[in-house]
């Protein structure tokens, strides 16, 4: 599945976004940076966030230093919870993101093991992986992170997964053969002159 992905600071451009794909986009990925834990920041307020009214359902992704506090208090349409495992307090996280009864998920850096996952596999329901350093669109895309997913999924077949970082045609295609079951697409939906008829046109390349 193509998981649109946006960036931004302004609550006002989240929603024109979320509206420009939300007819054809089952989830839409909402980026949330504090400036600390990476080299980027973006609108803050999840509650706002979570108000949104739209068909689509919503994901946090969290690349902040303390990310359970920005875990929403009325999730209304946020029901994914993604954080970076390199932020603070993760397994405390974990466990009110399952009171919360959100479906919470732990992305890796490019630099970082895949054993910092080790300890918290059984309790996720997925794992994200950065082909890019996150907190920015538009990166280059880092091709050594390929041989950390293929490790991954060697390990762990059965585990979902989902990239994020600078997805077009082409690195689909190569995620596709590593078994990769979502794609986080940011600017090469939302810089298309017709962003619903290009995540329509990615999710025909992988159907």
């Amino acid at each position: 599945m193509i998981i649109p992905a946006i960036l931004q600071k302004d609550l006002e451009e989240i929603k024109k976004e979320i509206k420009m794909v939300e007819d054809v986009a089952k989830v839409i990925h909402i980026d949330i940076a504090d400036g600390k834990l990476v080299d980027g920041l973006t609108y803050l307020d999840v509650e706002k966030i979570s108000h949104i009214d739209s068909p689509a359902k919503l994901e946090l992704h969290l690349m902040t230093i303390d990310p359970i506090n920005y875990l929403p208090k009325d999730q209304k349409n946020i029901t994914k919870i993604v954080a970076q495992v390199e932020g603070s307090n993760i397994q405390d996280l974990i466990d009110k993101a399952h009171s919360l009864d959100l479906n919470i998920g732990l992305s890796l850096s490019p630099q970082t093991p895949i054993s910092a996952l080790d300890k918290f596999l059984n309790q996720v329901a997925y794992v994200q992986f950065m082909t890019i350093e996150p907190g920015k669109q538009g990166q280059p895309f880092i091709p050594e992170t390929l041989n950390k997913i293929h490790e991954f999924k060697q390990k762990y077949p059965a585990i979902e997964t989902q990239v994020d970082g600078h997805m077009n045609k082409q690195h689909i295609v190569e995620l596709e053969k590593l078994g990769i079951d979502h794609y986080v697409v940011g600017s090469v939906i939302f810089k298309s002159a017709c962003p619903t008829c290009e995540e329509i046109e990615l999710e025909k390349l992988i159907d």
